[in-house]
């Protein structure tokens, strides 16, 4: 059993230690690579998804967030997607009332199956945006989160997705636990992307482009680190930008 436990320890020391200080160290010898083509015109037209099974007063408070972007108004809009086996009842056409006229915003049911996957599968089928926004019902974006999201994205042909990065509250980032967490993630992730990818992307907050979404498996629990390594078995990159927000 002592033998069990000091693996267990040197296991868990190289992961939380030995794994950080080694990305710290390559990052500092190699240099970071130059953006390949980035793309000028138009703005792309955005999409922002918000998979969901939380009531409607959650839903209308968050998609009136998502519509306080600076992102120009005629390029973005917002699908909806509600979960089929969501307890509240409540109609779709409670939410609509509640938003304002003329907000881009459709409404549709997620897959039968329930669950984040089956949510994301049928909002995607809608989305139109050549650039998609992924969001949760609780986190709230900065007004400028979707634009840089974009703008990276706009700087470097090879990234397919981009992660935004999540804080907790003002008193939960000075003195939770998870706080140190997240600070260690969010200096982790762009790292990796200064390397070449993260592993994983803030389900919270990240883009990605629609032409290279794949329809998900049904059941998938880690939407956000399953999308983001498929891309990258693809022959693409994913990057990482600290200043796309989400709280």
């Amino acid at each position: 059993m002592l033998q069990i436990a000091i693996v267990g320890a040197v296991l868990t020391l190289a992961t939380w230690l030995g794994y950080p200080l080694l990305m710290a160290a390559v990052a500092a010898v190699v240099p970071r690579g130059r953006g390949v083509s980035p793309v000028t015109g138009p703005l792309p037209h955005v999409t922002a998804v918000l998979a969901t099974r939380e009531g409607n007063e959650e839903i209308v408070a968050r998609v009136q967030n998502l519509f306080e972007t600076d992102y120009p108004g005629h390029r973005f809009d917002v699908v909806i997607a509600i979960d089929a086996n969501r307890p509240d009842a409540a109609s779709s056409e409670d939410i609509a009332r509640r938003l304002p006229d003329g907000v881009g915003v459709r409404i549709v049911a997620g897959d039968a199956a329930g669950g984040k996957a089956s949510n994301l599968n049928a909002a995607l089928r809608v989305a139109e945006g050549d650039v998609v926004v992924f969001g949760d019902t609780a986190q709230r974006f900065e007004r400028e989160t979707v634009s840089r999201l974009v703008d990276e994205l706009r700087r470097d042909t090879r990234y397919a997705g981009v992660s935004g990065a999540l804080y907790l509250s003002a008193s939960e980032e000075r003195s939770s636990a998870v706080s140190w967490y997240w600070r260690l993630e969010r200096w982790l992730r762009a790292t990796e992307a200064r390397l070449h990818s993260p592993v994983g992307v803030t389900g919270a907050v990240y883009a990605m482009r629609r032409a290279l979404w794949q329809p998900l498996p049904t059941g998938l629990i880690l939407d956000d680190l399953y999308v983001p390594m498929l891309q990258v078995l693809n022959g693409h990159r994913i990057g990482f930008r600290a200043d796309a927000i989400a709280t």
